[in-house]
């Protein structure tokens, strides 16, 4: 149970830091960071998936590369980059960063491979789709739409539709 201080020691954190500023930051760095990674690692893995381009395998493997090497490793070159920047002490020190990143992308790109019909985007293709129409009209609302799972689909023998794998 909260001792009779409780509120006394509320007021004077509350007095003594800015608490509700750092609850707004905390929401906008949770928000952008979260919007630029969706958007940023769902367009590279849509390339990756659809697209061939020169060196694909290659710069593939490097983002996989990317991935296997510890994050404490770059923590003193961010640093001195966003230093130089002139970022240090800034929100965008927080997003930028993080704004893709390696596991996001490879998890989206395996993702695209098997969801999106190869048939729709040459569809497109032939229609005078570019990239960016592609990704926005037909990879993103495919991707939002849920894949029935094969234990869903599956019919019993009286062809009724089992609704999970312990129907």
């Amino acid at each position: 149970m909260p001792g009779p201080h409780l509120l006394d020691n509320m007021g004077r954190v509350l007095d003594t830091i800015d608490f509700f500023g750092s609850l707004f930051n905390t929401v906008v760095v949770a928000v952008v960071g979260t919007a630029l990674v969706l958007f940023f690692d769902s367009l590279a893995a849509f390339a990756f998936a659809e697209y061939e381009f020169p060196a694909k395998k290659f710069l593939f493997g490097m983002l996989l590369v990317t991935y296997m090497i510890p994050a404490q490793l770059s923590l003193v070159p961010q640093f001195v980059t966003i230093a130089e920047f002139g970022w240090a002490g800034s929100l965008k020190a927080l997003i930028i960063p993080g704004a893709a990143n390696a596991f996001g992308i490879f998890w989206m790109r395996q993702y695209a491979q098997n969801s999106l019909p190869d048939e729709l985007l040459d569809a497109g293709r032939i229609d005078g789709a570019g990239f960016f129409r592609l990704y926005a009209q037909v990879a993103l609302p495919l991707s939002a739409r849920p894949r029935p799972s094969s234990a869903s689909s599956r019919s019993s023998a009286s062809g009724t539709t089992t609704s999970g794998p312990w129907s």
